[in-house]
């Protein structure tokens, strides 16, 4: 087993495969252990198929795990108290990048995890361009400056 995990903030919805897809191909190319963990506040997680996902992709060499973390009523705290009781190298979740009057009135979850997690976060926006093709796995990344 690696000394190094990559913990992916699930939703276990579908639309999460991009934040996944990021966490995956990073655990990847570190030989790092990889858990999904989706904060459960009383609601039956149905996760995807991240498993077979993996497999499609070549990265059997992956040590996977799926965690449904329940703990608290507030979704943030029940994530929160996951992250710290994994103790990861890196967090990497999605973002829905709200702003103004939405941001205010609905709130960041990824926002609340980047400021009260002592480690690294990825965070990955749910809609436009991927740094990681979603069909292979692979870095999609051809410029950084």
């Amino acid at each position: 087993m690696s000394d190094f995990t990559v913990l992916h903030a699930s939703t276990f919805e579908a639309s999460d495969t991009p934040v996944f897809a990021h966490a995956a191909a990073v655990a990847q190319a570190g030989n790092a252990r990889l858990v999904s963990m989706h904060a459960s506040i009383g609601e039956v997680a149905h996760p995807p198929e991240f498993q077979e996902t993996l497999d499609r992709w070549g990265y059997e060499g992956v040590d996977f795990q799926m965690i449904d973390h329940p703990c608290c009523e507030d979704a943030v705290d029940t994530l929160l108290n996951g992250i710290r009781g994994q103790d990861p190298e890196l967090v990497v979740l999605g973002t829905h990048g709200r702003s103004g009057l939405q941001l205010w009135a609905e709130g960041s979850m990824s926002q609340a995890v980047v400021a009260n997690v002592d480690g690294p976060v990825l965070v990955v926006p749910l809609s436009g361009r991927k740094l990681v093709d979603l069909e292979t796995g692979r870095f999609a990344l051809r410029k950084v400056l």
